[in-house]
């Protein structure tokens, strides 16, 4: 599932993404012909983004809940739900199962991996996320942003639970 506001002022607001099957994109992992640089496909079982290059480009009142993502993704997983860009608030993430089966599959950011760039107070929540893998590699939920809550996942994955690599995040984390 991908989505976007990818030019200059556009919005998608009001966006549900809820109650999906999402499984096995491995068959889809690859390069792509006669390129240079970043040349793979990227298997995101949801991905959104508002990128900041597109001026007033923006995610709003996106609520991504209820969806079961699971099976062989292959290489070149960026992550189970990357919603990333102007996120202009509020993003709900909750109440979904996440979990890899495939040999190699692991997500490189995080099974759920906001890359948040609007600088909104408190715009990302994180609840109630079920996360399982048994490879260690990649991280539970990983955070790039300055605000956002996350508060009572249940995270068996890879290498790091919660990963913050910003230095500038303000994060409200807790099992309550």
């Amino acid at each position: 599932v991908v989505g976007s506001a990818g030019n200059t002022g556009a919005i998608a607001d009001g966006v549900s993404i809820h109650h999906n099957d999402i499984s096995d994109a491995y068959m889809w992992g690859g390069r792509f012909a006669n390129c240079t640089g970043d040349c793979w496909f990227h298997s995101d079982g949801i991905q959104l983004f508002a990128e900041r290059s597109h001026t007033g480009s923006s995610l709003r009142n996106v609520s991504i809940y209820n969806n079961y993502i699971h099976g062989d993704w292959g290489e070149h997983v960026t992550s189970w739900i990357y919603p990333s860009g102007n996120l202009n608030g509020p993003l709900l993430i909750y109440n979904n199962i996440l979990t890899a089966s495939g040999p190699t599959t692991y997500p490189t950011n995080g099974f759920i991996y906001v890359l948040d760039q609007s600088y909104t107070p408190n715009s990302v929540k994180i609840y109630n996320n079920t996360i399982v893998t048994w490879i260690r590699k990649g991280s539970g939920i990983s955070f790039t942003g300055t605000n956002g809550e996350i508060r009572n996942n249940l995270i068996l994955a890879g290498s790091a639970s919660i990963s913050v690599p910003f230095s500038g995040s303000t994060l409200a984390v807790s099992n309550k």
